[in-house]
């Protein structure tokens, strides 16, 4: 979080803007500001997050095209991407 303040203040950032930023972040992490494991298992994962389930709309925006896309292996120390393309 320092690294994320430091910047903000050698650059021109809305202060609102970095507000949200960071109660999102807040929220995001289970209050905690570090890295976690969203819950939920791949019954939540594909209902969420898979072109064939609830929110078609949503889930292409996220750039999951492919069914299987929302529950593929990671490891420990990989961050979740969600709406990041993977590059192969």
């Amino acid at each position: 979080m320092e690294a994320v303040l430091d910047e903000a203040g050698t650059s021109f950032v809305d202060p609102r803007w970095l507000a949200s930023m960071l109660a999102t972040a807040f929220n995001e992490t289970g209050q905690t500001m570090q890295p976690i494991h969203e819950r939920g298992g791949t019954v939540y994962f594909f209902s969420m997050y898979d072109p064939k389930r609830q929110r078609p709309k949503v889930v292409a925006d996220l750039g999951n095209t492919r069914t299987g896309d929302s529950v593929k292996p990671r490891r420990a120390d990989q961050a979740l991407q969600i709406g990041i393309p993977e590059t192969h």
